[in-house]
């Protein structure tokens, strides 16, 4: 097991927000476990699982799986990292999370497309799924 996979946290709404803080730090190893590569999202850092409303049928943002890796992808695209990198470490988060391979896939995916399609149009970049 890993550190994000032992984590016993958990995600408490911000009032008045759609925005998710955390109870206490999360952390993944990048790579593999003992890779010594490690991010750590620190637990005020406030974050969303911003699937569009019509998909709320088959995606609902408050499903727990989603919540560490939305988290994990929000920080790190606020850190600077480029979306492939974050979608990437969002989908392998996802599958740490038991998610299917066919959600991850479709929610990787749309992740990149939303990503792409905002700075078609110029506006800010740095989203989240």
């Amino acid at each position: 097991m890993s550190a994000y996979t032992d984590w016993t946290g958990h995600m408490e709404p911000v009032p008045g927000t759609i925005r998710f803080r955390a109870s206490q730090p999360l952390t993944w190893e990048l790579g593999r476990e003992g890779s010594d590569l490690v991010v750590t999202v620190p637990a005020l850092y406030e974050h969303d699982v911003s699937i569009p409303r019509p998909l709320w049928w088959a995606f609902d943002p408050l499903t727990p799986a989603y919540q560490r890796a939305a988290r994990l992808h929000d920080w790190l695209l606020d850190d600077g990292w480029r979306a492939w990198d974050a979608t990437a470490v969002f989908a392998g988060a996802l599958k740490a999370d038991g998610v299917s391979r066919s959600r991850r896939w479709m929610m990787s995916t749309a992740v990149l497309l939303y990503i792409a399609l905002k700075q078609a149009s110029g506006a800010e970049a740095v989203v989240s799924w």
